[in-house]
C-alpha cells in the first residue's frame, strides 16, 4: 500500500495503476483488476492494458466464466501481438486454446 500511496501523493497515475495491478494480483479479485484496468485506459498505458486482460482472464477461467474469460484473453492476445509483447503471449494462446478443447 505504501506504493499506491505515494503513487497518489505525488500524483504519479502511471505508477498508481501498476501499483492497482501488483495489487490486484495479491487480492485475486475482479474488481480490484478492473480499477487497474481503468485507469490504464485512461492512460493510455497499453502494455498494463494488456496485462490487466491477461489477469482478468486468468482469473475468470478459475472462477468457471469461460465466456468472461475468453473474452479477455482474446483482448490481451491482440494487445500482446500489437505491441510485440512476445514473452506473455505464449500463455495466453495456450489458455485459449485449451478453452476451445474444452468447449
Amino acid at each position: 500500500m505504501c506504493a499506491l500511496d505515494a503513487a497518489r501523493t505525488y500524483g504519479e497515475r502511471g505508477h498508481e495503476a501498476w501499483a492497482l495491478y501488483l495489487l490486484a494480483d495479491v487480492a485475486a479479485t475482479a474488481s480490484d483488476y478492473g480499477r487497474a484496468l481503468a485507469l490504464a485506459q485512461s492512460l493510455g498505458m497499453c502494455p498494463l492494458i494488456a496485462h490487466c486482460h491477461a489477469a482478468l482472464g486468468t482469473l475468470h477461467r478459475r472462477l468457471g466464466d469461460p465466456d468472461e474469460a475468453r473474452d479477455h484473453l482474446s483482448r490481451a492476445k491482440k494487445m500482446f501481438e500489437e505491441t510485440g509483447m512476445q514473452t506473455w503471449l505464449p500463455t495466453v494462446v495456450a489458455a485459449l486454446e485449451d478453452d476451445a478443447r474444452r468447449s
